[in-house]
């Protein structure tokens, strides 16, 4: 698991407001789980409270390519490191028809540069979309 995370985020990392892929075998069937959860439960939008995640809202959208969207608020700190303010970014994951792979999309303009060059967003994304996978799967088999 921690090789997956430390792909996604090299992945992630490399962007702010480009476009990466990811190619690990085990993230796109986790986008692809989401993606679905959304279109069987007939819900555009989820915000589970999911501790230890900020509050976040998780789209499914249908514009050519199905995409899920995640926004979310991102730290924004201090020279010392201290947590000041946040600032809203967004990640588009669009699954690459006929690959195992997910484009990705960050979308930060709103964040300082100082914030958007730190690479703690792509912590933050990889984070949500584990955690947002795993809660999926407790919701498609409750206990």
């Amino acid at each position: 698991m921690r090789a997956t995370r430390m792909f996604l985020i090299a992945a992630v990392a490399a962007t702010y407001s480009h476009a990466a892929f990811a190619q690990h075998g085990d993230f796109t069937p986790k986008v692809q789980l989401i993606l679905d959860y959304l279109k069987d439960s007939g819900d555009t939008c989820i915000s589970p409270a999911i501790p230890g995640e900020q509050p976040f809202n998780a789209c499914r959208e249908d514009t050519g390519s199905i995409a899920l969207t995640i926004v979310t608020g991102l730290p924004v700190r201090d020279g010392d490191g201290r947590v000041i303010d946040t600032c809203s970014a967004k990640l588009t994951a669009t699954i690459v028809p006929g690959f195992q792979s997910v484009k990705m999309e960050v979308s930060a303009g709103k964040c300082p540069e100082k914030t958007r060059k730190s690479g703690e967003f792509s912590r933050i994304f990889v984070g949500v979309i584990l955690e947002l996978a795993e809660w999926v799967q407790k919701k498609g088999k409750p206990i």
